[in-house]
């Protein structure tokens, strides 16, 4: 027993299932072998038997209308040897032909030529042609007619007659089989095909015995279908057999299934779902089975659901670790930066003269559009999305208006931001670019108003056209000189930073830039 309960459950279920199926299996191998051999040969013999006498009754029924046509046609050509032959008496000598023989139902008689000399009335028969004179008489199947036709030469051989038989009077006498079977019997020669009589099958699971005998020396041949007799015990228990056997292998196998797999594996199955809604640690039940593969896969499981819940709570006390570097990382970067904004506007206040507390100015709305990037880029970062470009062109533009200096006081700034976010590395340059251009904006023309927008890009669904307009952007005397060609030089870096050109439309007075979006799978 210690020995079976370290097989594997593979080999478990093939010893079993061997077992059970094995007599089963010899007796249907056996039997099967044995009764199907006799069961074929039998049936063909019966088969061919009857075949072969209803060939033979075909021949001879075929044969004595042949050769009384033959007699008939004799005596019709010596009665003529001076005189024509007439008609009439031809017809009269071949309609006693037809009273004598009743399987009989057209004649005709023909010169070499195949000229009509006398027919018996309803006989139409195709093109006919003189026999062989190295045989009795020619047979022909007639398969649009359902007829058989004889051709027999006369003693003279310049004449030559025609017999016409009709397949349903053939069929009419043909020998009945000893016992209730209705066998198919059809004539063949090469293409054509007549049926005689058409099988009766009662059940479509018979098996049909097909075997073809010659008919009238090998002109014509009778194929017999002959459907297998009803089933005996033998024949039953051979369909029966497999049966048996694909439902005692079902419940065995099922069996062994269930004892050894199915429901062990269930509890495995009922304890994981407890433990992946969080309910609780992994506590597998006791397995009553005795498949050493399922205790091992238990036990695994349970080493694994351990080193998985270690391994969480080391990424969740990384995670944790890591947000309060972040946050005070942030906090670090956002004093430094204050503490900047504080250094240039305590030397502004000491500036001596409106150009140097400009220029001071400038460099602390540079400063301060960096900060701005730089909230919110982290808190964003909290949600784990991307910089919302709506809260930071707002906030840059703000902080814009509220920095401008005196001259600049009536400048209005106007909003239409779709909503988009953007990498912290395209939110920087985007800050420092609208920046740039609004100061420019300043220095040109200070009264304008300055129209910044943000639209989505026709057939583009990751990306958004950025434009600043204002009338002091159109030709304009401070567009050029040493003004002009800092900018140029400034605008033209942040745009490879973009990784687009920047435009600049003359006549309407407006810079425009394509920027990328952050896709939904980046964020």
């Amino acid at each position: 027993m210690a020995f079976y309960a370290r097989l594997s459950t593979g080999l478990k279920m093939l010893l079993w299932m061997s077992l059970a199926l094995m007599p089963f299996g010899l007796i249907a191998v056996f039997a099967s072998r044995e009764s199907a051999h006799v069961n074929r040969l039998r049936h063909e013999a019966e088969a061919r038997a009857v075949a072969t006498a209803s060939a033979a009754a075909i021949s001879e029924t075929l044969s004595p209308g042949t050769l009384g046509l033959r007699l008939a046609m004799n005596d019709i050509v010596a009665s003529a040897t001076e005189h024509p032959i007439d008609r009439v008496q031809c017809e009269l000598r071949l309609a006693s032909v037809i009273a004598r023989y009743k399987a009989v139902s057209g004649l005709g008689m023909f010169n070499r030529n195949g000229r009509a000399i006398c027919t018996t009335p309803g006989f139409q028969t195709g093109p006919v042609y003189h026999p062989s004179s190295d045989i009795g008489y020619e047979v022909r199947l007639d398969a649009s007619k359902k007829t058989i036709l004889t051709t027999v030469a006369s003693s003279r051989e310049d004449y030559f007659g025609v017999a016409e038989f009709r397949a349903a009077t053939i069929a009419e006498l043909l020998p009945s089989p000893h016992d209730d079977a209705k066998p198919g019997i059809s004539l063949l020669q090469g293409s054509q095909s007549v049926t005689l009589a058409a099988e009766q099958i009662n059940n479509p699971l018979d098996q049909i015995v097909r075997v073809v005998v010659p008919v009238a020396s090998g002109q014509l041949g009778l194929e017999m279908r002959m459907p297998a007799p009803p089933l005996g015990t033998v024949d039953i228990l051979l369909i029966l057999l497999p049966i048996l056997m694909w439902a005692g292998g079902g419940v065995i196998g099922w069996l062994v299934m269930d004892r050894l797999l199915l429901r062990p594996l269930a509890q495995m199955q009922r304890a994981i779902g407890v433990f992946s809604r969080g309910e609780g640690p992994l506590t597998l039940p006791r397995l009553k089975t005795p498949s050493r593969e399922i205790r091992e896969l238990g036990d695994s499981f349970r080493r694994a659901t351990e080193t998985l819940t270690a391994h969480e709570e080391e990424l969740a006390e990384g995670l944790a670790n890591q947000k309060r570097l972040t946050r005070e990382v942030h906090h670090r970067v956002k004093n430094n930066l204050q503490v900047v904004s504080s250094l240039i506007n305590l030397h502004a206040r000491g500036a001596t003269g409106p150009e140097v507390a400009e220029a001071y100015a400038s460099i602390q709305r540079r400063v301060d559009a960096l900060a701005v990037v730089h909230r919110n880029h982290y808190a964003e970062l909290e949600e784990h999305q991307g910089v919302s470009l709506r809260a930071l062109i707002g906030e840059i533009a703000s902080n814009l208006r509220a920095s401008a200096n005196p001259a600049a006081g009536h400048m209005g700034i106007t909003l239409n931001i779709m909503s988009g976010t953007a990498t912290q590395d395209i939110a920087v340059p985007i800050a420092f670019l609208i920046t740039e251009i609004v100061e420019l904006v300043m220095i040109c023309g200070p009264n304008t108003n300055i129209a910044i927008a943000l639209t989505p890009v026709p057939g583009k669904s990751n990306a958004g056209l950025l434009s600043i307009s204002a009338s002091s952007l159109a030709s304009h005397d401070c567009l050029n000189g040493p003004l002009a060609e800092r900018f140029q030089r400034i605008a033209g870096g942040l745009a490879r930073q973009l990784r687009s050109p920047l435009d600049h439309d003359l006549a309407e007075g407006r810079y425009a830039i394509e920027i990328p979006f952050i896709t939904p799978e980046k964020i």
